[in-house]
């Protein structure tokens, strides 16, 4: 099941067409992926102290509708998608 956030367009998310930008998008879904993190039990802050961070692939960007200003935006992380692979910090 796909992990979301809702939130709402703000002012520099904008462009000078009154219409959400392209990189406002990106910018939600990894505000939404960080969110999907944090909520698995691993915080930006457990990132920082195992000096790591997360390495996206891609984004797959579907627009259905154009936003603009103060609208509700849902962003979904398909964590099904989601691979855990084995980490060279957890080997003893």
């Amino acid at each position: 099941m796909p992990f979301t956030t809702t939130t709402h367009v703000r002012w520099p998310d904008v462009d000078q067409n009154g219409h959400m930008r392209t990189t406002a998008y990106l910018d939600a879904a990894e505000d939404n992926r960080m969110r999907y993190f944090a909520s698995a039990g691993f915080p930006i802050a457990e990132f920082a102290a195992r000096r790591i961070g997360p390495v996206s692939h891609g984004d797959d960007l579907r627009y259905r509708a154009e936003l603009r200003l103060l609208a509700v935006l849902t962003a979904l992380d398909h964590t099904e998608d989601f691979v855990e692979l084995p980490s060279p910090l957890a080997r003893t």
